[in-house]
């Protein structure tokens, strides 16, 4: 049976390369041919990942909708999105996830997570 990279809800901020590499194979690993991991520049830039964790059916998303900049440190606002009951969804389990970009920062993250329910 696959486990999933992030089985719960998860946050993370990642700093550098080697931290990606190991990451991006984990959430790579079952695509055959793996593909390579994005580049980034971790001169410049830093990671935000979010994940939902393992959901028992499609429909679900999550998405890092803002990154402010709150007094000494960075606030990202995260919206973990279910389906509806009345929506029609794959009968598949999922676990998504969202990696963004965003310019390198020595301040503390906070994430801010909020659940929603999308009707159809």
């Amino acid at each position: 049976m696959r486990r999933s990279v992030f089985p719960s809800e998860a946050t993370l901020v990642v700093h550098d390369q080697q931290s990606w590499l190991n990451l991006w194979s984990q959430m790579a690993r079952n695509r055959v041919p793996t593909p390579p991991a994005p580049a980034v520049d971790f001169t410049q830039n830093m990671l935000l990942v979010a994940a939902a964790g393992d959901r028992p059916t499609g429909g679900f998303s999550v998405a890092i909708t803002e990154v402010t900049q709150v007094g000494g440190g960075l606030a990202a606002n995260v919206t973990v999105t279910s389906p509806g009951s009345n929506c029609v969804v794959t009968q598949a389990i999922t676990s998504p996830v969202q990696v963004v970009s965003i310019p390198r920062s020595n301040m503390a993250v906070n994430f801010q997570v909020r659940q929603e329910i999308r009707n159809c």
